[in-house]
């Protein structure tokens, strides 16, 4: 059976304590057995995904920082990646001193845990804990000062009582791909990322997809936040683990939370649904 399996990472694979249960693992391993592509795609960094996952994780090919890059898992080569280039980054960096919000400018792929920071004096406690978490990799920025002259993306983290500027900053950077996603440090802000036009969750999988010949209809994805819609949306069969936000649980089928192998529960439904059709459809 040809055919791809994405899902994406922290809320969905991982549980919340950010490791894999025994089950999830099996479920992996029971795909690579039978032939079928695994894909991890998730907003994370090369460098940030290697701390919670080891270097021989079973799985065929990692989406990192949300489409920005795609590597084949076992070789480690990358071998797609998208950056702002120097007038667009200039854009975004004025336009966001503008709205007096907290940023980052991360680096371009793979060094792209490194990142420049614009810090507002406010009260955005979530912000200082990315800061904290990566502070070997940091520098500020100071606003008016030069912008780097390459970019793999921005994150602007948003308190939860400004998550409104998230539909404000997509329309005026309507000719970029403008993706909101809930803050895996506190689960509470809303990190808005700003990638190149055409970088996605889903475009990196449709390139995994394409480079195996693989249809969409033999396309299945889990996810669980706001920038797992594109990919959900993409693939012909998405599940929403029932810890995503209601207004994502409306639009896909839902199975049990990370905490109790959602991800397990439905592969085993895109297997008993899909599989044997496929399967008939290729012996014949």
């Amino acid at each position: 059976m040809k055919a791809l399996l994405v899902t994406d990472l922290d809320g969905t694979l991982l549980n919340d304590a950010k490791t894999v249960s025994p089950e999830n693992l099996s479920t992996l391993r029971m795909l690579g057995d039978k032939g079928i592509l695994r894909a991890i795609a998730t907003g994370r960094s090369v460098y940030s995904v290697n701390r919670v996952l080891p270097s021989d994780f079973p799985i065929d090919y990692l989406i990192f920082s949300s489409g920005a890059g795609c590597m084949e898992w076992k070789s480690k080569k990358i071998f797609r990646e998208a950056s702002l280039g120097a007038d667009e980054v200039e854009y975004i960096c004025t336009y966001l001193f503008s709205l007096d919000v907290d940023f980052m400018v991360h680096d371009p792929v793979p060094e792209n845990h490194r990142f420049r920071y614009f810090r507002v004096n406010g009260d955005n406690p979530d912000f200082l804990r990315r800061i904290r978490v990566y502070k070997p990799f940091t520098r500020r920025l100071a606003s008016g000062g030069s912008p780097p002259e390459e970019a793999c993306q921005f994150v602007v983290v948003l308190p939860g009582e400004r998550r409104y500027l998230y539909g404000i900053i997509a329309h005026t950077l309507k000719d970029m791909n403008v993706v909101m996603t809930t803050s895996p440090l506190d689960g509470r802000s809303f990190w808005v990322e700003i990638f190149p036009k055409g970088v996605s969750k889903a475009a990196g999988a449709e390139t995994v997809a394409k480079r195996h010949g693989i249809p969409l209809d033999a396309v299945a994805a889990v996810g669980n936040d706001y920038n797992d819609l594109q990919l959900l949306t993409w693939a012909e069969t998405g599940f929403a683990v029932s810890n995503a936000p209601e207004e994502i649980k409306k639009r896909f089928p839902v199975v049990p939370s990370n905490n109790r192998n959602g991800f397990t529960v439905g592969v085993e439904h895109w297997l008993r649904n899909r599989a044997p059709e496929r399967a008939g459809h290729e012996e014949a």
